[in-house]
């Protein structure tokens, strides 16, 4: 239907009074499937501008707007796609056809005046264009003109992209021209009728489908496109929404002067396209934003290659993703000429329909993006010249439409291609447009890649033999912001601190009776705390333990693991940290990794090391009195080991990382200050001991003389029970792993706790704290290798600010660098590897000299002399602000509830076990964000095989690198490269049949199964799993304790550690229950149910006894 104006004036393909066409013979055309796809696209987005196509024309000289009718109606008369709608019909969209009816153009009149004139037009001009189309009734091409002066107007053409592409409209202004002239002369059309109409097309195309030669088209593009990478993660400003909105800007930018001539020297030198060449520098400069090297651009064919299609109006351009390995030790002219390569195979592809291509490719989905490719890159060189209208000219301007159908959609226009080489002057500028989501991009991050591009592209022409990686993209401006402004304390200070334990010797002095320690019911103040080292101390020395040598520390969190690392370092030793849950096996290769001349524990621990190592149980001590000793002089300096902790390696074998004391001693004092701690301060000691956070849970709160205080195995593994013990400990400062502090962050906390600050790191947060939380969340990110810490950042509530949380800035005496591969300064916001330099960064590995030269290099940006680095293996990226946001790993290594494991690790284990040919190790997401360790394994001999792959993996693992799930698998997938194809191994699944599994019997055996199954999200649970052996950790086990406290059984975690499996547990409900339970009878059986009581203790303590020496962990 027509609609009128507010001046009365008809816009629309109908004369006055005339009724649209109703449906009839034509109804039920199907659309095209370029139609189809943005027919869809527009019902997510009915209002939305995305696909409208718009131009203005400025006519100066005599403008007959009579005979402007005339011409777009004679169009609209011979292109039937104009007066075409696109209702929905029996539930699918369809074209119908309505007959050719007058057209008259809108009038608008900005007056004779000159003043305000232009932003006048300026309003007209976007508002015609930001108004919506009803696809399903006329007018899908609206034309309006306005009267500036009697020799000036402005013609304004807005159309729905369901009618044309960018080919159309240079043939629709070739029409337009050669019409108006010949009207101007008294002639009629000139032009021959068009053969065919795009209908005839949008049917045939469906046909066209199954033929011999498309059908080898789609073949090409599933042999180039079958194994296509993640999409490109570009460096996105705001958090991807799940529904595209479409609403972009673009950016338009001009080559400077001089560029455009230089590159068409190098295309004519090298016997490459112009479109090919400035492509060519587009992949270069995704790789250098994003690292990523296997890259798909999607770019606009013309998809014209019939000739009866030439000069037909109507949507057929097509988008073809061009997929290219991009080497950057390639020269750009290697580049440039692979790149012509790949467009000239796909252009004799083109024509199979990309929503084709995606149906037959099924590629995986993700909310807000599109499929195959968020980023598109084409040359408009259609010829769109000036226009001659009897006398009057015409020039054409194409403006964006505020809509943005991708990430990121660059257009390239060379002015000299558009004007035609009938030009009277050659136009020798280039145009770039960069459309962008605005949801996704801030302005200067466009603006900035752009300027990036043209550096890039500069230097290329300029430097053709140049390595890509050579290539400047960084401004010197940008180079001196990453490297000098956002590192802002890049310095070591004069003073990291004074060594952790003359600190705490000295607080001893200060404040002999305030409490250091809260272990329980156990309270060790300061001035006994040092009297306990000292004595330990000497003890170790009378032990052959010298300075600068390394003890072993096997201790649960408490008082006596304090002591036992603070003795150590009084006695000038480093001390290894290791956590007595580990296999004896796992302990004893830590221990001798480090070189550790003994071991201090308790004697329960002691009996379940191996026998040749020296060891020291605290328990078996004599009195701190009696074994006092001053020792001789304290010779350590800054430059002597702290500590040294174990990580997990990718030989197998574990890492063992050392730490001097002057990276202890800065982490300390930068932790005090930001933390502002005190005397008055409560701080938690939650993490493991051979967890990294345990060494900045206990000396920042020992060298300030605040009081640590230790939670119980029960407390602190609840969320719930945790925070409680915080609230009623009156802690002020705790430090959590990420996924406990996420858990602890969704509780409901009292208005006015204690608790000012939540100290949380170790893996990615992903999630804001509430505005109404009472305290602050601090941020921190750190690997080992740079004691534990390198970078922190209160996080802002989630009501302020969206997204993920950032890792904060480089602390005190640290610098942090994001590079790429060759280890040059990424542009600001480009994904890159971090690398941390400065007084944190750690002496090396031990025993490892050459994996400490490959992770520990010279750091060419510090100006120190003999200044190192340390390459973290993470990716990140700059923020705006300078702020560092973590996007995970670059290597194959996993974060896993605050650990570090190296996959490679587990999977040496695996292939020990002789049924084992190879596996593969990932982690793998659970609808809940749960990340699980997931072993695929290409087995022989499988009954039973899980079980005994569990059995095997205990003896040489920790309990976190025990993968959750088995997959076992005729043979491993392999892509095109005769790697292992990660993306084609199966989501885990049923287990297969187990010849020995037993079912649960019992009520209590069923209900706890059923618990089990519930929280570990299983189909089915036996009696001989094993909790922690299907997927169960300490988080989850807290629901499980919840679950049991709610029919009334209130265990200790300890107590599902000592029955981990349903037998094992439902056994020891029930006696538990049998001992509690009182007997139905006379006092005179009070003896015998007595007896029993005694006789059922007595089971339960001989079944606690087996289970301990049956599972040594």
């Amino acid at each position: 239907m027509g609609q009128r104006d507010s001046d009365g004036h008809v816009n629309g393909v109908h004369g006055p009074g005339q009724k649209a066409f109703e449906p009839g013979a034509d109804a039920g055309i199907p659309l095209s499937l370029q139609q189809e796809q943005i027919w869809f696209l527009h019902r997510l987005a009915p209002d939305g501008i995305a696909h409208h196509a718009q131009a203005t024309i400025r006519v100066v000289g005599a403008f007959d707007l009579d005979r402007l009718d005339r011409v777009i109606t004679e169009i609209s008369r011979r292109h039937e796609v104009l007066r075409t709608s696109y209702p929905e019909i029996g539930g699918k969209p369809r074209q119908v056809v309505h007959p050719p009816q007058p057209v008259r153009a809108r009038r608008l009149d900005v007056g004779d005046t000159r003043e305000g004139r232009q932003k006048l037009l300026d309003e007209i001009v976007a508002r015609e264009m930001r108004r919506p189309f009803d696809i399903e009734h006329l007018p899908l091409i609206r034309w309006t003109v306005v009267r500036l002066s009697a020799e000036e107007h402005e013609l304004i053409v807005v159309e729905n992209h369901l009618l044309r592409d960018r080919w159309s409209f240079s043939r629709l202004m070739r029409e337009f021209e050669t019409l108006y002239n010949a009207f101007a002369e008294g002639a009629g059309s000139p032009l021959a009728e068009p053969p065919v109409q795009y209908r005839d097309f949008a049917c045939r195309q469906r046909a066209a489908l199954e033929t011999a030669p498309m059908q080898a088209q789609l073949a090409y593009w599933q042999n180039r496109l079958g194994d296509l990478p993640p999409l490109l993660e570009l460096p996105i400003d705001h958090p991807r929404p799940a529904i595209q909105s479409f609403r972009g800007k673009t950016l338009r930018v001009d080559l400077p002067p001089g560029l455009p001539a230089g590159l068409r020297a190098f295309c004519r030198s090298h016997r490459v396209s112009l479109s090919s060449t400035m492509l060519a520098a587009f992949y270069a400069l995704l790789y250098r934003y994003t690292g990523q090297r296997d890259i798909c651009v999607g770019s606009a064919f013309a998809g014209r290659q019939a000739p009866l299609t030439e000069d037909l109006i109507g949507m057929f351009a097509n988008t073809v993703p061009l997929r290219c390995d991009v080497d950057a030790t390639l020269s750009f002219a290697d580049l440039a000429e692979q790149v012509h390569g790949v467009v000239l195979d796909a252009t004799a592809n083109e024509l199979l329909p990309f929503p084709e291509l995606v149906r037959a490719l099924n590629p995986d989905r993700e909310p807000g993006r599109n499929p195959l490719t968020d980023v598109l890159f084409s040359v408009d060189d259609f010829t769109i010249p000036d226009l001659d209208l009897a006398g009057a000219t015409g020039t054409i301007v194409e403006h964006g439409n505020g809509g943005a159908k991708t990430d990121l959609n660059v257009v390239v226009i060379p002015r000299a291609e558009r004007r035609g080489a009938d030009a009277e002057q050659a136009d020798g500028r280039i145009t770039m447009l960069w459309e962008y989501v605005a949801d996704l991009f801030d302005d200067a991050t466009v603006q900035r890649m752009a300027d990036a591009y043209l550096r890039l592209l500069a230097d290329a022409i300029a430097r053709p033999a140049a390595p890509l990686f050579q290539l400047a993209v960084l401004s010197p401006r940008d180079r001196d912001m990453v490297l000098n402004d956002w590192n802002p304390e890049r310095h070591p200070p004069a003073d990291v601190g004074p060594l952790v334990h003359h600190a705490v010797r000295a607080q001893a002095r200060r404040t002999p009776d305030a409490p250091a320690i809260r272990d329980g019911a156990r309270e060790v103040g300061y001035a006994e705390l040092i009297q306990h080292a000292d004595a330990l101390a000497g003890i170790l020395r009378a032990r052959g333990v010298r300075p600068r040598t390394v003890v072993g520390v096997c201790l649960p969190r408490g008082a006596d693991l304090v002591i036992a690392e603070l003795a150590v370092l009084c006695a000038g030793a480093a001390y290894l940290p290791l956590d007595p849950e580990n296999p004896p096996a796992r302990l004893a290769d830590q221990y001798a990794a480090a070189g550790a001349v003994l071991i201090i524990t308790h004697s329960a621990i002691a009996d379940r090391l191996p026998g040749d190592l020296e060891r020291l149980s605290m328990d078996r001590l004599p009195d701190a009195a009696d074994g006092a000793d001053a020792g001789p002089p304290d010779t350590t300096t800054h430059d002597d080991l702290a500590y040294l902790i174990a990580t997990s390696g990718s030989t197998g074998r574990p890492k063992i990382v050392m730490v001097e004391h002057r990276s202890l001693s800065n982490v300390v004092t930068w932790r005090s200050r930001r933390c502002g701690l005190g005397q008055d301060d409560r701080i938690a000691q939650v993490a493991s001991p051979g967890f990294d956070t345990s060494v900045t849970d206990i000396w920042p709160t020992l060298a300030c003389g605040a009081t640590l205080y230790v939670p119980d195995q029960d407390t602190r593994l609840d969320p719930e029970r945790l925070r409680s013990w915080l609230v009623d400990e009156g802690i002020t400062v705790t430090e959590l792993p990420t996924a406990l502090a996420e858990r602890v962050l969704a509780l409901t906390w009292p208005a006015e706790p204690a608790l000012r600050v939540l100290i949380t790191g170790g893996d990615r947060l992903r999630v804001r704290p509430a505005a109404h939380l009472p305290f602050r969340v601090l941020n921190e990110y750190g690997p080992s290798e740079t004691t534990a810490t390198a970078t922190a950042g209160y996080i802002a509530p989630c009501a302020t600010v969206s997204g993920p949380p950032d890792i904060g800035r480089p602390i005190t005496g640290v610098s942090v660098y994001i590079l790429d591969a060759w280890r040059q300064p990424v542009p600001p916001g480009a994904t890159g590897e971090l690398w941390i330099g400065g007084v944190g960064v750690a002496r090396g590995y031990h025993g490892s000299a050459e994996l400490t030269a490959d992770r520990f290099v010279p750091d060419p940006f510090s100006g120190v002399p003999g200044a190192r680095m340390y390459r973290s293996g993470d990716l990140a990226r700059h923020l705006p602000s300078g702020k560092i946001a973590f996007l995970g790993r670059r290597d194959r290594q996993i974060k896993l509830r605050g650990y570090r494991i190296e996959p490679a690790e587990i999977v040496e284990a695996l292939r020990a076990h002789p049924a084992v040919i190879d596996a593969v190790v990932l982690a793998t997401t659970d609808g809940t964000g749960e990340k699980r360790l997931v072993a695929y394994l290409e087995a022989a001999d499988r009954p039973a095989l899980r079980q005994r792959l569990r059995e095997h993996l205990a003896d040489r693992l920790p309990r976190y690198m025990m993968p959750a799930d088995f997959v076992l698998l005729d043979s491993l997938p392999l892509n095109r490269n005769g790697k292992v194809d990660e993306r084609a191994l199966p989501a885990p699944g049923p287990a297969e049949p187990d010849p020995d599994f037993r079912a649960p019997g019992t009520d209590t055996e069923r209900w706890l199964a059923g618990a089990w199954r519930t929280v570990l999200r299983l189909e089915r649970v036996g009696l001989d799993d094993n909790f922690f052996d299907i997927g169960g950790h300490s988080l989850l086990l807290a629901e499980v304790q919840r679950e049991l406290a709610g029919r009334g059984h209130d265990l200790s975690i300890v107590t599902f550690f000592e029955y981990p499996t349903i037998q094992h547990l439902a056994r020891y409900l029930d006696e538990r229950d049998a001992v509690a339970a009182p007997d139905a009878g006379s006092d005179a059986d009070e003896s015998g149910r007595a007896a029993r009581r005694s006789a059922g203790r007595a089971r339960l303590d001989r079944r606690r006894a087996a289970l301990r020496s049956a599972e040594p962990d």
